[in-house]
């Protein structure tokens, strides 16, 4: 993944806030201001105009290519969305209840579910990512703390219970699902998901309106303008929001950024309803809950970036290359590049999973490595085995197109570092190389990993598993940088 591509989630939650604004701004208006409109009767239209604008989004973006009939994850997904979308909207329509509070009470659980999910699902949370959360979750209990709006009655509170089961639906799904490098997974997960979200969302309010809810059936009558614009910035805020959820890194990165940019997008949106049509102001426990989420997003990016900076420029100092090519004038892509070499026996299974985890590692981090693989008794132009990539597709690693090649001396006078799968590949390095000892290193410096060839798939997952704990390690002892 390349640095522009892996920026690009910051173009999504602008985009997410650039439509949230004017999406809750409009809720508020219209059943708060002179038109008085019942909330529930605002859901079918609203919700039919979002369902026609997602259709026609997927049509825009061209991934009609990547429909499937959707699995029992992506429908668990998909009820979750559904929840999420009527939830969403019933809550900026109850009387007595800002923006800024309706935010925040929604927030607030989401926040909460992102490590939980994380933890058990057994990813990986980085520490700026735990200190963005932590100043989320202040940020959100001093503004409502200080607010002096505390309208919540039981239908505010079953709303904000639908609200949070549809994402605790939806998350778990979502990250073991699509939060991959394979962009046609990710797409595929994307479709699906709005897909059942739409069937539902276009049956079951008619169903009730049907069965007798008079402000359902009314509202499917409603001619006003306003209530096809909330659902043409419901829809076009939902895809935004949903590419922040689908980047791969943790949950308790791109939660936080998304309800960052949803806090400053509801106090934007106050502000105005405050400027032009006469509604309570921001208060300054608003501002000072701001001012903690602007924090929270310096922490995600750029605040950590800055160890990154540090340690790279420590390292190309030291970096005897560094100081040659400054020497004779040499590009600086040639001064920085590292080359990571994984070495096993055959090449065929240990060293290309070991290839392949630390390509998906560095591009996760924005590192610039290129990743190598040898096998020291390999012969030439074999594939990874079937269960080594089907071990890599189960930790949501895309495999790469591999040929097995013999470790030579170029590949390991190329290499920057060399991690082997056993203290006797290091050994047939060592002997071959004796000048390459101080680079050479098993990948586990606490033993070997062994092979895996003949063993069932799960002798092949966890040996995958092993091998991504140890190149992550690997990767901060040797400042390869973070994302």
């Amino acid at each position: 993944m390349s640095k522009p591509a892996h920026r690009i989630i910051w173009a999504f939650a602008f985009g997410y806030f650039a439509f949230y604004v004017p999406y809750s701004a409009i809720v508020k208006l219209v059943t708060a201001g002179a038109r008085k409109a019942n909330g529930v009767g605002l859901l079918p239209v609203s919700l039919l105009t979002t369902v026609v604008m997602l259709l026609i989004i997927v049509t825009l973006l061209g991934w009609w290519k990547h429909a499937a009939w959707p699995s029992r994850a992506v429908v668990i997904s998909g009820v979750g969305v559904a929840l999420i979308i009527a939830a969403t909207t019933l809550a900026y329509t109850f009387k007595g209840i800002s923006v800024i509070l309706a935010l925040l009470l929604m927030r607030g659980g989401v926040l909460t579910m992102a490590p939980i999910i994380d933890t058990v699902l057994k990813r990986r949370v980085r520490w700026f990512s735990w200190a963005a959360l932590a100043a989320s979750l202040i940020a959100v209990g001093v503004s409502i703390y200080r607010t002096s709006d505390h309208s919540v009655t039981a239908m505010v509170l079953l709303n904000l219970g639908a609200y949070l089961t549809g994402y605790a639906l939806r998350l778990p799904c979502m990250t073991y699902v699509a939060k991959v490098d394979d962009p046609s997974i990710t797409r595929r997960y994307f479709v699906g998901e709005i897909l059942v979200a739409c069937v539902l969302l276009t049956i079951v309010p008619a169903i009730f309106a049907v069965a007798g809810v008079g402000a359902l059936r009314d509202g499917y009558f409603d001619r006003s303008l306003t209530t096809v614009m909330i659902g043409f910035f419901y829809a076009c805020l939902y895809t935004f929001c949903t590419l922040i959820y689908l980047d791969r890194r943790e949950n308790t990165f791109t939660i936080p950024l998304f309800c960052g940019s949803s806090l400053l997008a509801g106090i934007t949106a106050t502000y105005l309803l405050h400027r032009f049509s006469g509604f309570k102001g921001v208060s300054a426990g608003d501002l000072a809950g701001a001012s903690i989420m602007v924090i929270a997003l310096l922490f995600l990016s750029p605040l950590h970036h800055l160890d990154e900076y540090v340690r790279n420029s420590i390292r190309l100092l030291r970096d005897p290359r560094t100081r040659a090519a400054v020497v004779t004038g040499s590009g600086p892509a040639e001064a920085v590049a590292r080359v990571y070499l994984f070495v096993c026996s055959g090449n065929t299974c240990r060293s290309p999973m070991a290839e392949a985890i630390a390509n998906a590692e560095s591009a996760a981090m924005g590192a610039h490595i290129r990743i190598r693989s040898a096998g020291t008794s390999a012969k030439a132009g074999e594939a990874m085995t079937a269960e080594a990539r089907t071990a890599l597709e189960l930790l949501t690693i895309k495999p790469h197109e591999h040929a097995s090649q013999q470790l030579t001396n170029e590949l390991v006078d190329e290499a920057s570092a060399i991690f082997c799968m056993t203290s006797k590949h290091r050994d047939a390095v060592i002997a071959s190389r004796p000048a390459a000892a101080a680079k050479t290193h098993t990948l586990n410096p606490a033993g070997d990993i062994d092979d895996p060839i003949g063993k069932p798939l799960d002798t092949y997952v966890d040996c995958a598993r092993a091998i991504r704990e140890h190149i992550r390690v690997r990767f901060r002892e040797l400042g390869a940088g973070v994302a």
